[in-house]
């Protein structure tokens, strides 16, 4: 499949707000990064944006068996995460605590929120299209099945994950 232009042109914006987000976050002293207008405008679209995206070419991997797609969204989400979960707590926890004096990160909280959230809860998201499509067949029934996951959030299977 050729590569469509617009489209690599949307996820490099979106990968330029998450920098200049994150950026804006790290240099603003406490908490006064809620009060910037920027902030507030990129934090208002970039993860949907980039939710969206990832969702543009869903339809293709509803084709794969079920073991083909658990392993091909494992290798193109999972081992990018744990990779550079690895690649951070070795660097951490093996050099910059102890030089730094600070307390090493904890491996559980580290691997299953931090940094790559987005790849691990794309991969769960993923998983659970995947599964309620191939359930149900009907587009209207999955819409219905994700309303309910979404709508209990705050207690349900989203509560579970630390991101």
């Amino acid at each position: 499949m050729a590569r469509i232009l617009y489209i690599d042109l949307l996820k490099a914006f979106a990968i330029f707000c998450v920098i200049l987000g994150h950026t804006i976050a790290w240099t603003l002293a406490g908490d006064a990064y809620h009060e910037s207008k920027l902030f507030i405008f990129i934090y208002s679209f970039h993860m949907p944006l980039f939710v969206t995206l990832s969702g543009w070419f869903f339809g293709k991997s509803l084709e794969q068996t079920p073991l083909h797609f658990l392993k091909t969204r494992s290798q193109q989400l999972l081992l990018p995460a744990f990779s550079f979960f690895s690649l951070f707590f070795i660097i951490y926890n093996g050099v910059l605590a102890p030089i730094l004096g600070i307390e090493p990160a904890p491996y559980l909280q580290t691997i299953l929120g931090g940094d790559m959230w987005f790849l691990k809860y794309l991969f769960v998201m993923s998983l659970i299209c995947y599964t309620l499509k191939k359930g149900l067949r009907r587009d209207w029934l999955v819409l219905v099945a994700i309303l309910i996951l979404f709508s209990v959030t705050r207690t349900g299977i989203f509560r579970l994950l630390p991101y």
